[in-house]
């Protein structure tokens, strides 16, 4: 089930760059790492490592900027990256494209 979010996490972040509703900021906030967190006080760790505070300055919607950490979409690589939050809605798979 967390590779499914995460797969749809990341799904919803490429499908965002077509709809004008990123922050161009976020491709340069892409890390690869070994895993995601796996649990809530690791992902709030990493989170404030990665400090996407001092990037969402940036954004249009700053509010809306956040830490991710998503499985690539060529399902080899595990990513962290400060992205806007976005709301799941069907999970289509299909709208997913190369992002990075």
């Amino acid at each position: 089930m967390k590779y499914l979010i995460s797969r749809h996490i990341f799904c919803i972040l490429q499908f965002a760059q077509g709809i004008d509703d990123s922050c161009p900021i976020s491709k340069e906030t892409v890390q690869i790492v070994d895993n995601c967190p796996p649990n809530e006080q690791q992902w709030i760790e990493a989170s404030e490592r990665k400090n996407c505070l001092a990037y969402a300055k940036y954004c249009e919607n700053p509010d809306k900027f956040a830490y991710h950490c998503v499985i690539n979409s060529n399902l080899n690589e595990t990513l962290e990256v400060c992205a806007y939050v976005q709301n799941i809605v069907g999970g289509n798979l299909k709208l997913c494209r190369e992002y990075f």
